[in-house]
């Protein structure tokens, strides 16, 4: 038995609201997690602390915005615990951020097969979401983040469910 998949007329805004994502998920990172980076591992504290360690290991200069260190690594080892602290939920933000991408990407491209205009709208609301999660996060810490969970929550169970739904649908012929 062969099934035929015939891509909705409105599939278009399905992909229009994963473009949308995608570059909020760039912004994200170029502005809150960069200017984190940049405000927390100044060229002053890479020359205090590690100027001639890194010298001696790889005859140049340290590197500008502390690279390769993530937020645990050794020169996050020198920093005080509120610049720290602050970059860590700078990173924290971009990194959950990456984690859940696969999910509603997949689930929502699925989805619009199926349900295209109910899946752009969830992707957007999901994006939505994201943006106050990164907000709350970045200037008050992990508890303000909860209100753009939340909101990033419903439209992904959403997606996960439609998705599913729909194959299920496709797949089995109910």
């Amino acid at each position: 038995m062969s099934h035929h998949l015939i891509v909705p007329d409105d599939y278009g805004f399905v992909l229009l609201a994963i473009f949308g994502m995608t570059v909020v998920y760039f912004l994200i990172g170029m502005i809150f997690v960069n200017v984190a980076r940049k405000k927390t591992f100044t060229q002053e504290f890479m020359e205090k602390n590690f100027a001639d360690e890194h010298k001696k290991a790889f005859g140049a200069a340290a590197p500008k915005a502390g690279y390769p260190d993530m937020g645990n690594g050794r020169f996050s080892q020198r920093l005080s615990y509120e610049a720290w602290y602050n970059f860590n939920n700078a990173q924290r933000v971009h990194y959950n951020f990456l984690e859940m991408l696969p999910v509603v990407v997949i689930t929502g491209l699925i989805s619009g097969l199926f349900y295209p205009i109910c899946a752009a709208i969830a992707i957007g609301a999901w994006t939505l979401g994201r943006i106050v999660y990164t907000i709350g996060y970045v200037t008050s810490g992990p508890n303000l983040r909860v209100p753009g969970a939340v909101l990033a929550l419903f439209p992904t169970f959403y997606l996960i469910g439609s998705a599913g739904y729909g194959l299920s649908k496709y797949t089995f012929k109910f």
